[in-house]
């Protein structure tokens, strides 16, 4: 899970940090799996500053990073 990942990584993430383990990220994996991540911190860190448990948010207005619809033939 990205969570733990970036936490290993970064014990006090910032928005920098965030973008760049995303770049890091998008090096290995597919776009799809790197917004799956992004949606996965975006929500992790908008619910500890919710309950007033994270003050800086990290992710506060970072945008989700674009990625090419497929459509798949049944």
């Amino acid at each position: 899970m990205s969570l733990v990942k970036i936490f290993e990584q970064y014990p006090n993430p910032t928005n920098q940090t965030v973008r760049s383990y995303l770049a890091d990220r998008l090096v290995k994996v597919s776009p799809t799996k790197v917004r799956n991540d992004q949606k996965a911190l975006k929500s992790f860190f908008n619910f500890l500053e919710d309950q007033g448990l994270w003050l800086d948010n990290p992710v506060k207005g970072m945008k989700l990073l674009r990625v090419a619809k497929v459509i798949r033939e049944a």
